[in-house]
């Protein structure tokens, strides 16, 4: 069960490299540009919910370690995002 755990959330801790960050080079008096400033736009829980497949490649590192562990390399699986509020999903897996 605790091996278990530990895939899920090494699995949570690889999945957050997708998200994006906004950029801190915004121009706010907006003196030299012209343009407008161009809007963000805003993603919402349920523009991302659904079932998603693909590889996972799945690595730890151990406290007091420099070195990389490598759990899992390619590991074909399905990934389900469901919705909890308008903000927040739920991330899943079956099988693993």
């Amino acid at each position: 069960m605790k091996k278990n755990l530990l895939y899920l959330w090494a699995l949570v801790c690889s999945l957050t490299l997708f998200a994006a960050c906004s950029s801190d080079d915004d121009d706010s008096d907006n003196k030299n540009n012209e343009n407008p400033p161009e809007e963000e736009a805003a993603i919402t829980a349920p523009d991302v919910i659904g079932t998603y497949w693909g590889n996972l490649d799945i690595s730890m590192i151990p406290d007091g370690s420099d070195q990389e562990i490598v759990i899992g390399d390619g590991i074909e699986k399905f990934i389900t995002l469901s919705q909890v509020s308008n903000t927040e999903v739920k991330i899943g897996t079956e099988g693993f």
